[in-house]
């Protein structure tokens, strides 16, 4: 059921109707011309017959305005399995993908981050525990007919000769600046357990891990990465001791990764990036004090300061982030209905403030939200999550077009 009728974003669209007569065609363009911008925008909700029950679409990314790729898991009993779909502005197809060798059964979300450097080139992320119990890296290419294993990179536990490598790594964001260029990110279990930042690089060859800033606390992991260059990546995460879970944000200058300054949060929390440019930058991500809500942060060139959502409560959040221009961005997430469940939510940045949008609910869903978007133009998205109909989860994916 859609919250507003179609071509809507929050319930006031106006329409137009055709007539002769100069003075009401005027008045007509009148008022088109003082509609707000992206007031035509539509969402629409796809009907996803490839999936099946118990599925969740966690990340999407897309090599143009009508060819995308959806990434997730299937729960069965004991282990969840990964998910890719292939789709166009209709059809979304369940797509083979191969299993590491040597993977045993878990619950461990198997992949995590998606991302397309041309269309016949596209890299899925994520995790595989093998017969050791040990968390692994996994990397997924699309050659444009098929998706395939490459091998990740293992960091070296120290910098002496023949150094033994990490026992334990993890992908979670994936980023291409060019079709023989990209970036993952996620996390390594260094020496006495701690767990460190880990960043590998794709030179159209080879993955080989990059030396990456960390923190003295217990854990500090990537969660989303962001290139608009070679010379131009940020990725953000957490930070986290037994008194705190601070924000963390590295850059890459085309030499070297470095630490970024964020406003000191405590208990606080970043899980998505998108920038439009060196100087231009959004994270989206949670802090928690009596209650959790959605974090967003903004990098203008100079500094990272807190982004403040007008009317948004705090049991609603925001997971997924996509910036297609500097004027142009939108997050997608969920709007708690109390003990009704769920709905979908999305804000949009026009260049000067943020504002909601309502997307529609899978229709005879009790639950719904998006975990993702990815938007090939200014005008053009793709979002991607879940409903939950009769008990069970289903893949939702919604498009935004002008």
């Amino acid at each position: 059921m859609r919250a507003y009728p179609p071509g809507t974003d929050s319930g006031t669209g106006a329409s137009t109707v055709k007539t002769a007569g100069a003075v009401l065609a005027a008045i007509a363009l009148a008022i088109a011309l003082a509609a707000p911008a992206g007031s035509a925008a539509v969402w629409t909700v796809v009907k996803d017959a490839s999936s099946p029950a118990a599925t969740e679409l966690t990340g999407v990314a897309c090599v143009s305005t009508t060819r995308c790729f959806a990434i997730g898991y299937r729960q069965t009993p004991n282990d969840d399995r990964a998910v890719i779909e292939g789709g166009t502005n209709k059809n979304w197809m369940k797509m083979n993908v191969p299993e590491p060798a040597g993977r045993v059964a878990s619950t461990l979300p198997p992949l995590a981050g998606v991302t397309c450097a041309a269309p016949g080139n596209c890299f899925a992320v994520g995790t595989y525990y093998n017969a050791n119990d040990e968390a692994t890296s996994r990397i997924h290419h699309w050659n444009g007919k098929a998706w395939g294993l490459m091998r990740a990179a293992a960091p070296a536990l120290s910098k002496t000769p023949n150094a033994a490598t990490a026992p334990q790594t993890s992908l979670n964001a994936v980023a291409c600046p060019s079709p023989t260029s990209c970036y993952a990110a996620g996390y390594f279990e260094g020496l006495n357990g701690t767990i460190n930042t880990l960043v590998e690089h794709w030179n159209g060859k080879v993955w080989k891990a990059q030396a990456s800033p960390t923190t003295n606390a217990l854990s500090t992991v990537l969660q989303s990465i962001a290139c608009v260059s070679d010379k131009a990546c940020f990725a953000v995460g957490t930070s986290q001791s037994p008194s705190h879970t601070k924000p963390f944000v590295i850059r890459w200058n085309g030499t070297a990764w470095s630490t970024m300054t964020t406003p000191g949060l405590a208990f606080a929390s970043l899980d998505d990036i998108a920038c439009t440019s060196a100087k231009s930058c959004f994270a989206l991500g949670s802090v928690a004090s009596k209650t959790t809500s959605t974090l967003l942060e903004r990098w203008n060139g100079a500094k990272w300061s807190v982004v403040t959502l007008k009317n948004m409560p705090t049991a609603n959040h925001l997971f997924g982030l996509a910036c297609p221009s500097a004027t142009s961005c939108i997050a997608v997430g969920r709007k708690a209905l109390g003990t009704a469940g769920f709905s979908t939510l999305a804000y949009r940045w026009n260049g000067t403030t943020w504002t909601a949008m309502t997307p529609p609910n899978h229709d005879g869903a009790t639950s719904n939200w998006l975990n993702a978007i990815a938007c090939p133009s200014a005008t053009v998205c793709r979002a991607v999550g879940t409903y939950q109909a009769n008990g069970t989860y289903r893949t939702l994916i919604e498009y935004l077009t002008p």
